[in-house]
């Protein structure tokens, strides 16, 4: 994983942590009631997975979260950089 993927990956673990708990789940009832196994759910979490799409949204279906409710939180990469929420990746 490139040190881009990583710090994305590890912002969305942070991210689907901090949703879990807020709703209430425990780890490994939250992995079940995706159909996800518990240790693919932890090392999601922990930033060692770069996802695919289709993982992506099962964790949002499972959260009962729209993409862009649960991304406005996270923050890209040159705006914690730089501190301006203006600049975008092209």
């Amino acid at each position: 994983m490139s040190d881009e993927e990583a710090y994305y990956a590890s912002l969305f673990g942070a991210a689907v942590r901090l949703e879990r708990k807020a709703r209430g789940f425990a780890q490994e009832k939250f992995a079940d009631h995706i159909g996800m196994d518990r240790t693919t759910m932890g090392a999601i979490e922990r930033g060692e997975r770069n996802l695919a799409l289709a993982n992506i949204m099962r964790i949002l279906e499972g959260l009962r979260m729209q993409p862009c409710d649960f991304f406005k939180h996270v923050p890209l990469r040159n705006e914690v950089e730089t501190g301006d929420p203006q600049l975008r990746p092209i």
